[in-house]
Formats: structure tokens, sequence, C-alpha cells
């Protein structure tokens, strides 16, 4: 097969220790955003979520609240300075728009997840929770097993937020820990000390009305795999349910602290990696999916599991609350204005913030699709013959033959995929190649 020269790029000379060489620079980019191609003008609304809601499929509810007490400095995200009549203005607005929310359809779906996110929710104070939360009850049907997550600053939480958050029927936290290392936490404008964290997570867990979720970056500035060791050996003995870990995209990371990068090189951030797998090996953590793991089967990180899968089988229509980023119903995805003053005069007008509407471009469907179930490490090419009538080992046979010709994936039994630790670590470089190959194919 002919490579256009643009492109040859996503291939590599074959190597015999692919997790270390198998690209010069690792990309940290999500590029599934890159499968939203089509705006639609002129939308109505209503008439997209009636056309697009089914309530026979699993069903999400995201509340946005863009409030935080400091910017980190790997943040480049929307987010609004904790201001108290800002945030009254805005909560009142977002309890009007659940309460008022116009689709029937929406609010006769029975729903599985709720997400409370977006920087520190902890700045919210009791009365806005419990306002929040009794607006969701009133309007929402939540599954008798409604997973409801509360991000959160845990150096903010105290006594009667806590008691709000359990009254809201809260069972799971996430909390953003990064790294338990204080001076590590403090270069990112992460604030609180160790010994703080590690007290409020062990009161935490003795309240026992929620599960715990933690967040660990790695390639943080300051941060070396001694550091990381450490922190992985804090979550063991404090008996995390589950945590995230991921590297840090240093592009978020303001210009002036890149130079606290340089000696993490590609390779000790394999290391790091490496590492990091292997010990929690050791300490009875299974590998849910690329980035998450967990010692028990009471978390189930279910909005993000469903919400992001495309398929029929699986799909999940997420009902969002205001939101900086996007909203998704089926193939659509919309966006909001990011100003929380426009938005509370929109809600005071009765008028909706959304401002474009994208839509996923139907033979993408099947690509968003692959993404996901690689984020479990396997594919299982029957599925997608099963679902799509579409052979992935026809359509991608350069290019799995390529992967596996170079450590990245390993070809099993019955119509499957395996993918190692080494496409786990490059896997957005990987994605990249996927949605390529996928143009190339299509000749984009």
């Amino acid at each position: 097969m002919i490579i256009p020269q643009e492109y040859k790029w996503i291939f590599w000379e074959k190597s015999d220790n692919p997790l270390y060489k198998a690209f010069k620079n690792k990309s940290c980019i999500d590029p599934r955003f890159l499968l939203f191609e089509t705006e639609i003008k002129d939308f109505n609304t209503q008439n997209i979520i009636n056309s697009s809601f089914d309530e026979s499929k699993f069903n999400a509810i995201y509340i946005h609240i863009p409030f935080c007490k400091t910017r980190c400095t790997y943040c480049r995200f929307f987010t609004e300075f904790n201001n108290e009549n800002i945030l009254n203005s805005y909560v009142e607005s977002l309890v009007k728009e659940i309460i008022n929310q116009p689709v029937i359809k929406i609010r006769k779906k029975i729903i599985n997840a709720v997400y409370l996110w977006w920087w520190t929710p902890t700045v919210l104070e009791e009365k806005h929770i419990t306002a929040i939360f009794d607006a969701i009850k009133k309007t929402h049907i939540l599954s008798n097993d409604c997973e409801i997550t509360f991000e959160s600053n845990i150096s903010l939480l105290n006594e009667n937020k806590i008691s709000a958050l359990k009254n809201a029927w809260i069972n799971r936290f996430s909390f953003w820990i990064q790294s338990f290392n204080t001076k590590v936490r403090k270069f990112v404008w992460r604030l609180s000390e160790k010994e703080l964290l590690i007290n409020m997570i062990k009161d935490i867990r003795k309240r026992n009305f929620a599960n715990i979720s933690i967040d660990l970056i790695y390639w943080l500035p300051f941060q070396d795999i001694e550091i990381l060791k450490e922190d992985i050996n804090i979550w063991a003995w404090l008996w995390i349910e589950w945590f995230d870990i991921y590297q840090l995209d240093s592009s978020l990371l303001e210009k002036k602290f890149w130079d606290k990068l340089e000696f993490l090189t590609v390779s000790k951030r394999i290391e790091m990696f490496e590492m990091a797998n292997q010990s929690l090996f050791e300490l009875w953590y299974k590998n849910i999916n690329n980035t998450h793991y967990s010692n028990t089967s009471r978390e189930r990180n279910l909005y993000t599991e469903l919400t992001r899968a495309w398929s029929e089988i699986m799909r999940t229509d997420t009902i969002w609350y205001w939101a900086w980023a996007q909203w998704r119903i089926w193939v659509f995805k919309y966006s909001i204005n990011p100003d929380v003053n426009l938005y509370v005069n929109a809600i005071k007008w009765s008028k909706s913030p959304i401002v474009k509407y994208l839509k996923i471009n139907e033979e993408k469907k099947i690509l968003y699709d692959l993404i996901w179930q690689m984020d479990f490490g396997i594919i299982n090419c029957w599925w997608f013959k099963t679902l799509y009538n579409e052979d992935l080992f026809i359509k991608f046979w350069y290019l799995f033959d390529k992967w596996e010709e170079n450590g990245l994936i390993v070809y099993s039994e019955n119509n499957t995929i395996r993918l190692t630790l080494a496409w786990r670590f490059w896997k957005t470089n990987c994605i990249h190649w996927l949605i390529i190959w996928d143009n190339i194919l299509n000749n984009k």
C-alpha cells in the first residue's frame, strides 16, 4: 500500500522495546474532538432533544460549577474566581434552569448517574448544595442505584458541607489530589499540605456514606519517580477504592514553568508509567481501563464509562446544566457561552444559553466506539461486525499489522485484539493514527 508522504511520520522502524522507542514525543491531547465536524445552523433545541432522546437508554446529568479559589498552573480552562455575589446568582439561575426544564421527555427519563463537577464545586456552601439537589430530586427520576458524584477540593470541606452532601444522597467523592507531596502541590497552586489531605480522606472514609476516587498526575514540576511511588503507597495505605493516574499535558502548563519539566524526558515519564503499573499490580489494584484502577467492586465510575460510548447498545444521553465545555445528546454536542453573566441573563429572560450545535458525522460513529473500546485494552472485532456490519480486520488491516509488528497489539482468538502496555502509554499517539488512517481510507 502506498502511504502519502505527509503521513509517513505515523509509522516507525520496528523496535525491540516499543514501550520506550515507539515515538520520540508523546501526545497528550485527546483527539476524539476531531470527530465532530458538522455545525448545525438554525437549530431548535427542543426539536433536537425530542428527536434524539431514547427513554430506554442510560441517562446522566452533569452539573457545572466553574468557580475556583485559585487557578492551578496547569489549568487553561474557563473559571470564575470565587465571588459570593456571582456564585449566588449563578446557583439561583442553575436551580431555575433545572426546575424549568421545558422538555417533558427529559423529565420522564430515569437518571443513572449525576455528576457535579468542574474545578471545585466545594466552593458551594451548604445552602447551594441543598438547593441544587432539591431541584434535581423534584424534576428528575433517579434510579435506585444512581451514582451521584461530587468533585471536590477536599481541603474546602467542613462539617456543614459534608452533612449537606450526605443529605443530598452523594455516594461518590472525586478528589483532585494530583500529588500528596507538599512541594509539588504548592508549585502547581494546590495549596493544601499532605497531612491535611490524609486526615480529611481518613475522616471521609470513617463516615462510610460514599466511596472515594482520587486523581493522580505524573510529570508535574519537581516530581520524580520516588515521589510518585510515595504517592501510590499513600493511596494503598488509605485503601482508596479507585483512582486515575494520568500524565500532565505540558501544553496546559504556563510557559514560565516549562524549565521545571526538562529533567523529565520521555524515557523518564515511561519509567514512571511502568513503575506505577507494576506497583499497582503488586498492591492488588485492577486496571479497569487505560488510566483507571480499582481495588474493590464498590467503585463503578458510572458517569465516565457511560458517557464515552456512542453505540446503540451502550450510548448515554447526558443532560448538562450550564457548561463551559460541551453537552451531548446522542450524535449531537452543544456549546454554551462561557460567561457566567451571560448565562445568568439568559436564564433570567427564559432564553436558551446554547450558542452552537455540532453533529458527529455518521461515518465517524464507529471510530468513536472503537476509541471507547480501546480504553479497556481490547478491540472486539466481532462486536463491530455485529453492530455496524464492518469488518475491522479488513478496514484497518494495514494499520493493525503495523501495530502488531511494532509490539503495540497482540492478535488473540475469537476475533479480538489485545492492546499492550506500550499501546497504553502511547494511546493518544495511536488514536491520532487511527483518525488519520481513516481519513486516508476516505480520501480526506
